[in-house]
């Protein structure tokens, strides 16, 4: 995350299916001692009045340049789950925007893990820069990134053993 005042602050998406080796309550309290200027660490996309979209909902790699492309999406998503017709409560509408928003957010978080390939040798660089290109297509184009991430299943397979490889490497 970029703030004004040129400083950085990366912000990993908790939420992600591939972070499944942590617990919420771990991921919680590293977080809450990581900056001041995190408060509080959700577990879905709204709670209670407050929806988040873009870089604050789900983390985002640069390789493919989708941030603002999937924050205008969460905010399309959040619009229309707003304005569902009925006498739906906010809270209500909110969790629908929550439970489309994530899977969406899950779905780039994996797409991006194709790094990890890229950064291996040939031939495996080779077959992720292919399936790279491939991706990039796709996302020039109005597809959902679920339908993307089930296209590039193998590659992104693939991809994360790679990155599972490196994690596990780094935590000993």
């Amino acid at each position: 995350m970029l703030h004004g005042d040129n400083r950085y602050r990366c912000v990993p998406s908790i939420a992600s299916s591939t972070s499944t080796s942590l617990s919420l309550a771990v991921v919680r309290v590293a977080f809450l001692s990581y900056s001041n200027s995190v408060g509080v660490v959700l577990d879905a996309a709204s709670h209670r009045h407050v929806a988040l979209v873009g870089d604050a909902s789900n983390g985002m790699y640069s390789l493919f340049g989708q941030g603002c492309a999937s924050a205008l999406l969460q905010a399309d998503m959040l619009a229309e789950a707003l304005a569902t017709p009925g006498d739906q409560s906010l809270e209500s509408m909110l969790s629908s925007y929550s439970e489309a928003s994530v899977k969406e957010g899950h779905a780039i978080a994996e797409l991006n893990l194709i790094t990890h390939a890229l950064r291996q040798p040939f031939p495996i660089r080779q077959l992720a820069l292919w399936q790279a290109k491939g991706i990039s297509k796709r996302l020039a184009e109005e597809v959902a990134y679920n339908e993307i991430l089930r296209k590039h299943r193998l590659a992104i397979w693939l991809s994360k053993f790679f990155w599972r490889g490196l994690r596990t490497s780094a935590q000993t």
